[in-house]
């Protein structure tokens, strides 16, 4: 045929130029958005640990590598624009058979991680033949295939024995294995082929979720010619490449520290447990007054509730700075969501941009809980503590507090516990207050019974020689007062622990009483009252040694004659003992220049960032 005849010149199966090109960029972008899909549902179930791109440890598999607890699964994608049909023993022993090269990846991840379980799987859009004769008895591609998947963990002595045997004796021989390796690399082969090969559907991706994994898979490729030359990403590292918050972790600790002094209160623990037995969904509230022990109670008592999940919010937490987005509702949701999610609930997706999508996603999960409630008879609990510290301390932007859901709207199995000193907060919707406040909703905090505050004073080694009913009857049973009562003791002498009996630290059901008795010595002691600004606007414990610095010696001394009883000595400094005795300080107006000092008179009790500069 002469050179310049048209077909020739554009043979009919010749490939256009640039189209060679096309396919490939069609076939990566394939690739990219089935390894996008199993990274986002690894990432949503909580499993991911690590991500492997073009990793040079795992041969053929090297498409994507995932480092899952317990097991890495290596991934071959082999996937075509339109699908056809494959058989057997053309893709895995033809002339370019993947079995070997598959076998080769097996051995080379199981050297690079051991002590895991490696898996391989092969995916193909592709369907298995029913056409050809894969055996003499004239069993096809598409049959073996179902068998193989159905009996993944069939061990090699039981494949030769059946219909597949000679079949099985050929792979063997091809793959290069020994018996007991081929044993072990049969059982961790996977071959998903056709639909099984759209990971979005075969993870279950809510379209949500798809639209998530889409993001994943742009960065994808960047990933892989990345100037780094990593082979693999760990989760934080793959997140923090996406500019994604992992949402397996919490903003901020939700474990209130119970003290080492600290007395059950028995009482109030049954009539909470009782309330909470009682009432299957909405709200019951834990209410009482400042160190009535109403945190100490919810982290103590509803450890060991069965058949129940729990998550927990702390818009307070003693020793941890505030005003870092506890009172916020972005913060509430996301950490909820966290908590809920461990419990096994699935959510909507794993990402929230916006207070909207946080919303829909808290609404869903809530909904996910009362299903799993109605099925399993397992309920869960949301408590949330320190609600009086938001609209007082934390001033946020958008209150957690205004986001809680009505209790017509909380699934049966859902039940919200409220700790509070009120519950008639501006910003809690008023049908929530009228439910939390119903008689048999709303559990008020006792005080402790006489063997509790007798075992308080023993464990802080309060000499035996002083009387315990004096105690319990000065301090009325409430608990920080006992505290500070028995602390005063310690370190006083005959005298002062004569007056302390007899009625000096007076308690009339009002805690700021306690303070203003120690507040007297030091009032017009400007000195002394420096001591407190510095150790009540601290958001750490301070080392007298450093406050030294900044006070005289004798000024130190002085607070701590008046007030020592109302702070705590750690290993690292002092501190107030009661975040209530903080407010209280903060609140005291100082004179500057013969003026009031506005910052440090402020009524809203923020704690600013760093010690008050006198």
């Amino acid at each position: 045929m002469p050179a310049d005849s048209p077909s020739e010149q554009n043979p009919a199966n010749a490939t256009p130029p640039g189209e060679g090109e096309r396919r490939a960029q069609r076939g990566y972008t394939r690739q990219y958005s089935s390894a996008a899909a199993a990274i986002y549902a690894a990432l949503e179930r909580g499993e991911l640990d690590w991500v492997g791109l073009a990793d040079r440890a795992a041969g053929i598999a090297d498409d994507l590598v995932l480092g899952l607890p317990g097991r890495v699964v290596g991934h071959q994608f082999k996937t075509a624009q339109f699908p056809g049909t494959f058989r057997v023993r053309t893709l895995l022993v033809g002339a370019d058979g993947l079995l070997q090269p598959l076998t080769i990846a097996w051995q080379a991840l199981k050297r690079r991680h051991p002590g895991l379980a490696v898996e391989i799987r092969l995916v193909t859009n592709d369907y298995p033949s029913t056409t050809d004769r894969l055996i003499d008895t004239g069993e096809h591609s598409a049959a073996f295939i179902a068998e193989f998947v159905e009996h993944s963990t069939r061990p090699l002595s039981d494949w030769r024995t059946s219909r597949w045997g000679a079949l099985i004796d050929e792979l063997s021989a091809a793959s290069g294995l020994c018996e007991q390796d081929f044993d072990q690399f049969l059982k961790s082969l996977r071959i998903l082929h056709g639909t099984a090969a759209d990971f979005v559907q075969t993870n279950r991706l809510t379209p949500e979720g798809a639209r998530l994994a889409s993001e994943i898979a742009t960065v994808l490729p960047r990933l892989v010619a990345d100037a780094r030359d990593k082979d693999q990403w760990t989760r934080a590292e793959l997140l923090q490449e996406l500019g994604w918050r992992d949402n397996a972790d919490v903003h901020h600790v939700h474990q209130f520290p119970v003290g080492a002094y600290v007395q059950r209160n028995a009482t109030t623990e049954a009539a909470l447990r009782d309330a909470i037995r009682m009432h299957n969904s909405g709200y019951v509230s834990l209410v009482g007054p400042p160190g009535a022990g109403k945190s100490t109670l919810l982290q103590a008592s509803l450890e060991s509730e069965e058949g129940t999940f729990m998550a927990r919010y702390l818009a307070f937490v003693p020793g941890v700075g505030q005003g870092v987005g506890r009172g916020e509702a972005d913060d509430f949701f996301d950490d909820i969501a966290t908590q809920l999610m461990r419990t096994g609930l699935r959510g909507l997706r794993y990402r929230n941009q916006s207070l909207h999508e946080r919303r829909e996603q808290f609404e869903v999960l809530l909904r996910e809980a009362g299903d799993r409630f109605a099925r399993e008879a397992v309920r869960t609990l949301i408590v949330i503590d320190g609600l009086d510290h938001v609209p007082r301390e934390e001033r946020p932007q958008r209150s957690f507090l205004a986001e809680l859901p009505l209790p017509s709207s909380v699934p049966i199995g859902v039940l919200f516990v409220l700790g509070t000193q009120r519950v008639d907060l501006d910003d809690i919707k008023p049908a929530i207050q009228d439910q939390a406040s119903e008689t048999a909703r709303r559990i008020n905090v006792t005080p402790l019974g006489r063997e509790a505050v007798h075992r308080m004073a023993d464990l802080m080694r309060l000499s035996a020689s002083i009387d315990r009913e004096s105690i319990f009857d000065l301090s009325r049973g409430h608990p920080l007062v006992a505290h500070y009562l028995i602390a005063a003791l310690r370190v006083a002498d005959s005298d002062a622990s004569d007056a302390l009996l007899a009625g000096a630290m007076t308690f009339d059901g009002d805690i700021e009483a306690i303070y203003e008795s120690a507040w007297r010595d030091i009032r017009n002691d400007a000195e002394a009252r420096n001591v407190l600004d510095y150790l009540t606007r601290s958001e750490a414990p301070m080392p007298l040694e450093l406050l030294i610095h900044a006070v005289s010696e004798a000024a130190v001394e002085r607070a701590l004659k008046a007030t020592r009883h109302l702070l705590n000595e750690g290993l690292h400094g002092w501190g107030v003992f009661h975040n209530s005795f903080r407010l209280f300080i903060i609140d005291k107006p100082r004179v500057r220049l013969g003026k009031p000092d506005p910052p440090s008179a402020r009524k809203d009790g923020a704690s600013p960032i760093r010690p008050f500069q006198p």
